[in-house]
């Protein structure tokens, strides 16, 4: 191959028109690609120039970067563009092109002094010369060479105008109406006459930044056997990481930042709204969108200032197969692009789903929301307790600080309704009423010193499924210099506990973990912590209009109806900066 690029080098180089004839208006060129950025196509051109003597670069009336061999005569052109594609030296796609399409020169420097625009946005950008409203070919004679095309080539003349999102149809090679008229509004976007029929330097305009697409998407046909799913995937943006039950999941490649996951478990409604819950969760996605659930589907599609996703999933049976894409969100078109085809182009296996003991399997919890997506982690999380029935949060104020978004259990947005710096407490809403199977009342006194207490809470944020009880006793109540706002806990806490309700042995609450600041001078037991008073926080609150509920006077509980009424009241505070 290294001899035969020699060879074919020489012959390049003693072809080339030069001179004046260069400038010939019937003097051609081989595009061999088109890329969107000016740096992409200059890297791709620095390729290029290191095998052929004569690579240039120039803007096209689309808004995309041409990488171009030549100048030479039609009739040589023709001839080296058969040699190279035949030898699969240059693109398969690669093709003619003339010179008067071409706008101002990128590589190997630039022929004007005048100032380049900044590259448009889209397929259909607004011309940067009147290249392609001059006429190359009468309508029959073009209209004679679009017959002559094979329905492979008209299926990527109809792909091409969908990329310059001017058609919608299928892509199945008959030019009906809908085709037509395509044609005619792309024209008129590139300031040509209407006539949707396609000359052959507008082919070539179409047709060279939808090629350039497609080479960088790479969508691939993948057979995921495990899975028991069949689709198309980018693979050009996309590679193969693993098995992460229920998820395939694939990780960016070439700092795409695209991640896909392909679905695959068992199970019934219940299932699928975990499901729907787990791909949807805070950090998984950006909040809010378009969000559809029913027994048999679920859809999401969101989007905020860095990220866009999609997620599809459909039980049929006993087996729910579908998939996740997420992005940044400057590639919203080609995120959308690539969800069309893998909505079209997926298909489910009936017999088959992906072994739960295959690879490493996430749980579906509330620790594991967000297990197999990309996703970006909380900032902090910290303990809380339900306080009403809809879903009330009072939390340590300490760590909200700063926060742009609160979450409570992985999965409500909340905000804060009321906070105290003086005691350092927050009261937390949740932007829809929620129901927790449980909330706490005030206990009507302090018990006596050394009494049971015990603490539901997540001092290692979502890492665990469920919340940690922790049991301890009253040490004293007040604080180690006599302080009245605070009882002396024995009872060993770590940074995620403060905000955790602290119960007597009823299941009443008579505290809140507090985070209490480190002193370098002083160092305290492991098993020393404190808490604001029940009954100081109740009459603030009462103050702010939010009262709490008084406990009744109940028998002490067993240690396990204990733990259970903690675990049950207890909320996980999250927050991202």
């Amino acid at each position: 191959m290294r001899l035969l690029a020699t060879l074919v080098t020489a012959l390049l180089a003693l072809t080339f028109l030069t001179g004046p004839d260069a400038a010939r208006a019937d003097a051609a060129w081989v595009q061999v690609e088109a890329r969107p950025t000016k740096a992409e196509a200059e890297a791709r051109a620095e390729s290029y120039a290191g095998t052929f003597g004569n690579v240039q670069g120039y803007r096209l009336a689309s808004g995309w970067y041409a990488i171009v061999i030549g100048p030479f005569a039609p009739e040589e052109a023709a001839r080296q563009l058969d040699l190279l594609r035949g030898e699969k030296i240059v693109p398969a796609d690669s093709f003619l092109a003339t010179g008067s399409q071409f706008g101002p020169q990128f590589w190997p420097g630039a022929t004007g002094t005048q100032a380049e625009p900044a590259p448009a946005a889209g397929a259909n950008a607004t011309p940067l010369a009147p290249a392609l409203s001059q006429p190359d070919e009468s309508i029959e004679t073009a209209l004679a060479e679009e017959q002559a095309l094979s329905r492979e080539a008209r299926q990527d003349l109809q792909s091409a105008l969908n990329f310059a999102s001017v058609y919608s149809g299928k892509v199945d090679g008959s030019f009906g109406k809908g085709t037509r008229a395509s044609i005619a509004s792309w024209q008129a976007a590139q300031g040509a006459q209407a006539t949707g029929i396609l000359t052959a330097r507008q082919r070539g305009a179409l047709l060279a930044p939808w090629a350039a697409e497609r080479d960088l998407l790479a969508m691939t046909p993948v057979n995921e056997i495990e899975a028991g799913i069949a689709v198309d995937l980018p693979m050009g943006l996309v590679a193969f990481d693993r098995y992460d039950p229920p998820f395939v999941r694939y990780k960016a490649k070439g700092g795409s930042g695209v991640d896909i996951l392909l679905i695959s478990a068992e199970g019934d409604g219940d299932t699928l709204s975990r499901l729907f819950d787990r791909v949807g969760a805070p950090g998984a996605m950006p909040p809010g969108g378009a969000r559809t659930k029913d027994a048999r589907f679920f859809s999401i599609a969101a989007a905020d200032a860095t990220r866009q996703a999609f997620a599809e999933a459909e039980r049929r049976g006993s087996l729910i197969k579908g998939f996740v894409i997420v992005g940044p969100a400057s590639q919203g078109a080609r995120l959308k692009r690539i969800l069309s085809t893998m909505e079209a182009s997926f298909t489910p296996v009936q017999n088959a789903v992906l072994d739960e003991n295959l690879g490493t399997p996430s749980n579906v919890s509330a620790a594991d929301l967000t297990s197999g997506l990309s996703i970006e982690p909380a900032s902090a999380t910290q303990s809380g307790v339900f306080v009403d029935a809809a879903g009330m949060v009072l939390t340590s104020a300490a760590g909200l600080a700063g926060c742009g978004r609160l979450v409570i259990d992985g999965q409500h947005d909340a905000s804060v309704a009321w906070q105290d710096p003086a005691s350092g407490i927050a009261l937390l809403q949740p932007a829809t009423p929620l129901a927790p199977r449980g909330y706490a009342a005030v206990a009507g006194a302090v018990p006596t010193e050394g009494a049971v207490v015990v603490t539901g809470s997540y001092p290692y944020g979502d890492r665990l499924s469920a919340p940690v009880v922790s049991f301890g006793r009253l040490a004293e109540a007040k604080g180690l210099h006599g302080e009245t706002d605070r009882l002396r806990l024995s009872l060993r806490t770590e940074s995620g506990d403060a905000g955790a309700a602290v119960l007597d042995a009823t299941g009443a609450m008579i505290g809140l973990v507090i985070a209490v600041p480190k002193d370098p001078a002083l160092s305290l037991p492991p098993d020393v912590s404190f808490a604001r008073p029940a009954a100081l926080l109740s009459a603030k609150l009462q103050a702010a209009g939010h009262p709490l509920s008084i406990a009744a006077v109940t028998p002490a509980l067993a240690p396990e109806d204990l733990g259970a009424k903690a675990r049950a009241m207890t909320a996980l505070v999250s927050c991202w900066k």
